[in-house]
């Protein structure tokens, strides 16, 4: 297992919430309520600040990097869902920037 299939799987775990780090912009918003569903998790926090606690049931989305965090990019792969290849292609490219 790679590392970012490693994250993205420990990510799931459900003893601890889900925290989904992308730029401003991305895509979180729009797609939170899949990605809580794929995640499973009932609540959903947006504009979370690192060091706030995290509860078990929750995916936070931030656009803050966090150690924590999954990859935008790779949360909406694991999920299945499609982005428009010209914001994928951002995506992987402000990946490789950080």
């Amino acid at each position: 297992m790679t590392t970012e299939h490693a994250e993205v799987a420990s990510a799931t775990a459900s003893d601890k919430g889900t925290i989904i780090y992308g730029p401003q912009g991305c895509g979180k918003s729009a797609h939170a309520a899949a990605l809580a569903r794929h995640y499973g998790k009932d609540r959903i926090v947006d504009d979370w600040t690192p060091g706030c606690p995290v509860r078990a049931d929750t995916l936070v989305l931030t656009n803050i990097p966090h150690e924590n965090a999954v990859n935008f990019l790779d949360a909406t792969r694991a999920a299945g869902i499609r982005l428009a290849p010209p914001l994928a292609r951002a995506l992987g490219a402000h990946r490789r920037m950080a």
